[in-house]
């Protein structure tokens, strides 16, 4: 009977050979694995978001009958979204956007 157990490559190397972590690491990426590289990491450049740059639709029955024919959300509950301005639909692609505040209640992003 043969035993299964779970776990990754790593785990193993550790295992079935009796390798430890540095070396199973180091195995698996063909080089040799100190665990002090350090990698480069750059931010990609941060856009400005302005809610402004959106055109907004003031009708919002394609995104209503989305959400409530596709999604199965009670309509309720969409309107109430509507109403605290939760969702809103951009105007040239009928598409929702759920808009991110930050603490203040400012919107931050979408």
């Amino acid at each position: 009977m043969i035993m299964q157990k779970s776990g990754n490559s790593v785990d193993f190397l550790m295992g079935f050979y009796g390798m430890d972590f540095m070396t199973a690491v180091s195995e698996l990426v063909q080089k040799e694995f100190t665990g002090q590289e350090k990698k480069e990491f750059m931010l990609p450049d941060i856009q400005s978001f302005s809610f402004g740059d959106i055109s907004l639709s003031k009708d919002m029955r394609r995104g209503v009958a989305y959400l409530n024919k596709t999604r199965c959300i009670d309509y309720k509950v969409i309107q109430k979204l509507i109403k605290e301005k939760y969702i809103f639909q951009e105007s040239k692609t009928n598409n929702l956007i759920f808009p991110m505040y930050d603490e203040h209640k400012k919107i931050v992003g979408g």
